[in-house]
């Protein structure tokens, strides 16, 4: 699988809610065929392994292994060659995804989406 972790993760703490849709340009071009390669995706913070296994089985996942906040300089760097992000405990702000040309796809882990900048 394409999964990647120095540790185990807590337990889950809330639902995952989609904040930010870009589509890829095979949605774009409404065709269905596949990308060659898997699309990358951050995990932020810990997640349980059944919920990255899931995940890992459809894309190419790093998760940061500390349970602790990124700065935004962090965020931004860890977010430059990935697809999507799954961010918790995390300010996703216009000058990081302004940083992450490839990214369309940020998924909140938690109640609301308050911490990302939507109109960016």
């Amino acid at each position: 699988m394409g999964f990647h972790t120095d540790s185990d993760a807590p337990p889950f703490r809330g639902p995952l809610e989609i904040a930010l849709i870009k589509p890829t340009k095979h949605q774009a071009l409404g065709t269905e065929s596949l990308p060659m390669s898997l699309p990358k995706v951050y995990i932020t913070r810990p997640l349980p392994s059944p919920v990255v296994e899931r995940l890992a089985a459809r894309c190419e996942v790093r998760m940061r292994p500390e349970d602790a906040p990124l700065d935004a300089a962090q965020l931004a760097e860890s977010c430059r060659e990935i697809e999507g992000l799954m961010a918790t405990g995390v300010r996703v702000s216009e000058d990081v995804i302004a940083q992450a040309t490839r990214l369309r796809v940020v998924a909140n882990v938690g109640v609301g989406y308050d911490n990302i900048d939507v109109t960016a």
